[in-house]
């Protein structure tokens, strides 16, 4: 039996007090103002129940929530939470929409709040984990393959990829298409710079990112050593590059 303790057209909150579970329910999140409201509300009720475990039922949620939103969940709500050392755990029931969960894993990833929670794809498996005496987050299972299936629309030139693995990988998973999209963004917005190269500049870039130095470069290629550092010079403005740190991204051109 649960207790409804806030009401609004996008969000609720009740208090589950046989699991000693506050439970924040997401019925559509689109806005900046949604997800911050919504926020607002869970800690006040927070801080009024003080609960043992929380609940949140994101499985309509499809807001991407910004770095900003993000670290501010993570001061306003997160860290203030764990200090009061009361909440054990918290368990997320997932939507679909993939980018919306990877922002949600992003608060627990980047915030300096400790908290680990699991992800689950039905309420009934949550609400077992949560009255569970074990504190640790559910453990990935081991072995298994992943699943993928590809389908392809000619028509419209383009295509999807389906992952079917285990809800306790989710989490792992999540991390990896983060990494596949951070390179992408990277690929769409420097390949430009990259093809301005030319050729031998292009050879110089792969040598340098080896650690060769100016002199062995030019053995290399067997050119002067002044003439490497002309090269070198014209990379790093074409490729708008100030570091080696900078230069190190280029690799996935070569």
């Amino acid at each position: 039996m649960s207790q409804n303790l806030y009401q609004s057209d996008t969000f609720s909150v009740e208090y589950i007090a046989s699991l000693k579970t506050l439970k924040g329910t997401f019925f559509e999140c689109r806005s900046s103002d949604d997800y911050t409201s919504a926020m607002r509300a869970f800690k006040e009720v927070y801080y009024k129940v003080k609960p043992a475990r929380t609940l949140w039922d994101n499985s309509k949620f499809s807001y991407i929530i910004s770095p900003e939103e993000r670290k501010w969940t993570d001061e306003f709500l997160n860290a203030p939470a764990m200090q009061l050392g009361i909440t054990k755990k918290t368990a997320i029931i997932v939507s679909g929409h993939a980018l919306a969960m990877l922002s949600i894993l992003d608060i627990f990833e980047e915030g300096e709040a400790p908290v680990r929670p699991g992800f689950f794809a039905y309420e009934q498996q949550a609400l077992e984990w949560i009255n569970q005496k074990v504190v640790q987050t559910p453990p990935p299972q081991k072995g298994g393959d992943p699943v993928i299936t590809l389908q392809q629309h000619m028509a419209t030139g383009r295509a999807n990829i389906t992952l079917d693995i285990e809800m306790s990988q989710l989490p792992e998973y999540l991390k990896c298409l983060k990494h596949v999209l951070k390179h992408h963004k990277f690929f769409e917005e420097h390949y430009v710079r990259f093809c301005s190269l030319s050729f031998q500049e292009k050879k110089i870039l792969g040598l340098i990112l080896k650690g060769l130095l100016n002199k062995a470069i030019g053995n290399e290629l067997y050119i002067s050593e002044d003439t490497v550092k002309t090269h070198r010079r014209n990379i790093l403005r074409k490729l708008e590059c100030h570091t080696m740190t900078d230069l190190v991204k280029y690799s996935i051109f070569l």
